[in-house]
């Protein structure tokens, strides 16, 4: 006698087990998420955005089971123009790494997602905007330490950062 029951979250496909006694267990996947249309454009995503580098901001985001990808729109100023800067059809993506952007000057992000429902792209609502600005790497201090001649003073040595072009010591 062949049992069917749904699988655990983590199976993925279809499995046969031998049970307890003498029948077999086929264990079931869950089905993929189908969202509605109203479904989808009730859903409000998160998103944040921090500094990567000197030149770049990675942007992440929340994943929204259901949907078949995200777009990412950017500013330069809170209630400025967003446009497109980045999208993507992997739903599994969660994060956007922007390039080229000028440090110090402050960038301003907000996501959706959208999923194919017959034919037609249906958007989730935009996320809160979140900004941040492009700022040098924290300096790494390799190794501190007094001269031995016996004059005052503490040597540093430390890792160059990509793009600064000066260091200040406090």
């Amino acid at each position: 006698m062949l049992t069917a029951v749904p699988a655990m979250a983590e199976t993925t496909g279809f499995e046969e087990t031998q049970a307890a006694g003498s029948e077999d267990v086929l264990l079931m996947a869950p089905a993929a998420k189908e969202l509605t249309s109203s479904q989808v454009k009730a859903i409000t995503p998160a998103a944040k955005a921090a500094s990567y580098s000197y030149s770049k901001i990675k942007v992440t985001w929340d994943k929204i089971d259901g949907v078949d990808g995200y777009i990412v729109y950017r500013a330069t100023s809170k209630n400025g123009k967003f446009t497109k800067a980045y999208s993507t059809g992997n739903p599994d993506k969660l994060y956007y790494i922007n390039t080229g952007r000028t440090t110090g000057k402050y960038y301003y992000y907000k996501i959706r997602g959208y999923k194919k429902i017959d034919g037609k792209t249906v958007y989730t609502k935009y996320s809160p905007v979140t900004a941040t600005y492009a700022r040098p790497n924290k300096v790494k201090i390799n190794e501190a330490y007094g001269r031995s001649s016996g004059v005052g003073g503490i040597m540093l040595d430390w890792q160059p950062v990509s793009g600064a072009s000066r260091y200040e010591v406090q």
